[in-house]
């Protein structure tokens, strides 16, 4: 089969935009029903603001995740280093995400611990979970680089 990579890489485009679809509906049904309901307590004094934080971090992936995929779709090298970058701030973010919260739990700080609870509540994450979960942007780096490598040692790109 002489083009795999560049069904591949169409392969991938497409799962981008799938992924970006279904992360922006999540995203949008969270906002509209858990959305209005967050609000600060003194149990979870931070809440609103690590919900806005989360959402707008998950927007800015999606948006990134929908043009890298029409870009990978048209076959075009911006679209993978798009795409390479964004996979990779996504499992960056919810590494950091995840070890800073629990970080801040184990702290002595109260500060720390109401910041910690804060981010284990709102669900301002909806936007990639589906993406972490199936481990998309893990599985989709490996696939896009073997391939993206393939096409720039035969000058396939456009």
């Amino acid at each position: 089969m002489k083009h795999w990579s560049k069904l591949a890489v169409r392969f991938v485009g497409a799962l981008n935009l799938a992924y970006g679809l279904l992360g922006a509906v999540f995203l949008i049904d969270t906002l509209v029903r858990t959305g209005p309901r967050i609000r600060n307590s003194s149990d979870f004094p931070y809440e609103r603001v690590v919900f806005d934080l989360q959402t707008t971090v998950n927007a800015v992936f999606l948006l990134g995740l929908l043009l890298a995929g029409y870009w990978l779709l048209r076959i075009c090298r911006r679209g993978a280093i798009l795409s390479n970058l964004v996979l990779s701030l996504e499992i960056l973010y919810f590494l950091l995400s995840g070890g800073a919260g629990l970080f801040m739990l184990m702290s002595a700080s109260p500060t720390a611990k109401s910041v910690a609870l804060s981010m284990a509540n709102p669900n301002g994450d909806a936007g990639i979970a589906l993406q972490i979960i199936t481990l998309y942007p893990v599985i989709a780096l490996v696939v896009l680089n073997i391939a993206r490598w393939r096409m720039n040692r035969n000058g396939d790109w456009k």
